[in-house]
């Protein structure tokens, strides 16, 4: 008789599309043959759930109060109760109430995993919110993070016990991201067929200031008439950001292509990868761009310039449009350096931040947290 498979229940604030949702459907998928992943998404959104066949969407999952923590967490034991997955994972702060169910009465192992901030604390945690993790994340059976940055905060300031806290750096499938015959040309993607590209890959949330990288771009087009920007991602501020790319008078350069399934058909086509958030930690996307043999212009946050090639770090600095403007500009007119950065950070993702190496890990901690 085979053994049956522990249950684990993914608790994420959304299921759009995005760095977190594609790394995590990276590891259900070829952790599936040991553990029944299930999917709950409290803002009902599932778009996500198309990258992982492998997990079942919990379609009785109650949609919880907005601003009613209390009566949240109540729905929530009440559904974790009768659901009764072995191990509930949580995922950053937009889960937090379904993390203080799981340790009401405790029913099943808790694992929290943090991936980064939010815009209302890109200066700092909230002091609030910092007391609540504190008290709530400590007594889960393991909190992860993917950066030096978190793992230092979670230390600190939550106070994780060093048996409970656990770094796992994100991965790539580097086979994946490397073109190759059979791709789509620019014509089937709605690109431009002649002009330059650089651009990003980004959910549209305000945090990752796009409209920073737009309003760089605006001084790059001053010099470089045949260069175009591709935003690769979807969101809450896509709209906003039409609307400044128009009043600036680059609607026609600025392409938003919405969420993709296949970033790496987009990345094909650059020539530059550019980040200009106000608050990271080690996006998925700098290393899929990384993989794609790309030179990257970013904003200083988070792990960024510790995790791009040496090569690549004088171009991973300040937090404005006029720095990013300067470093665009600086690559474009070194073909030959630019080139030699992207092959670079290829090396550095193939020898650090392997796909395999990040799935292991978490295949360990699950075992770990239900061993709990």
């Amino acid at each position: 008789m085979p053994t049956e498979r522990p249950v684990i229940l993914h608790v994420f604030p959304s299921l759009e599309i995005g760095g977190l949702q594609r790394r995590t459907a990276a590891v259900i998928e070829a952790t599936s043959d040991a553990f029944e992943h299930r999917l709950w998404s409290l803002s009902g959104d599932m778009a996500a759930q198309a990258l992982m066949p492998s997990a079942q969407a919990q379609s009785d999952a109650p949609a919880l109060p907005k601003g009613a923590t209390l009566s949240a967490v109540r729905q929530a034991r009440r559904f974790l109760r009768t659901a009764a997955p072995d191990l509930v994972v949580t995922y950053n702060w937009g889960s937090i109430e379904v993390a203080m169910a799981s340790r009401w009465r405790q029913r099943s192992a808790l694992m929290h995993i943090q991936d980064g901030f939010g815009a209302d604390e890109a200066e700092g945690e909230l002091a609030r919110r910092q007391r609540v993790r504190r008290f709530v994340y400590r007594r889960a059976d393991m909190v992860v993070v993917p950066s030096v940055q978190l793992f230092d905060i979670a230390r600190t300031d939550w106070r994780i016990a060093p048996d409970r806290l656990y770094q796992i750096t994100n991965g790539v499938d580097c086979a994946r991201f490397r073109r190759r015959d059979g791709w789509p040309d620019r014509t089937a993607l709605g690109l431009p067929e002649t002009a330059r590209l650089i651009g990003t890959v980004a959910a549209l949330r305000p945090e990752k200031d796009i409209g920073r990288m737009i309003e760089a771009f605006r001084h790059v087009v001053d010099v470089h008439t045949d260069i175009g920007l591709v935003i690769v991602g979807g969101g809450i501020g896509e709209r906003a950001l039409k609307i400044l790319a128009e009043r600036i008078g680059l609607k026609n350069r600025v392409f938003f292509t919405g969420p993709q399934e296949t970033p790496e058909h987009f990345l094909a086509h650059l020539s530059m990868f550019l980040m200009s958030s106000d608050t990271e930690q080690l996006p998925l996307a700098l290393l899929e761009a990384m993989a794609m043999r790309l030179p990257v212009v970013s904003t200083d946050v988070g792990d960024i310039r510790r995790t791009v090639a040496e090569i690549n770090r004088p171009y991973i600095a300040g937090c404005d449009a006029e720095t990013l403007a300067k470093h665009i500009l600086d690559l474009l007119s070194k073909p030959d350096l630019a080139a030699s950065i992207g092959a670079r950070n290829r090396q550095r993702v193939e020898s650090q931040y392997d796909l395999s190496v990040m799935v292991d890990q978490y295949r360990a901690a699950f075992q770990r947290a239900l061993s709990r």
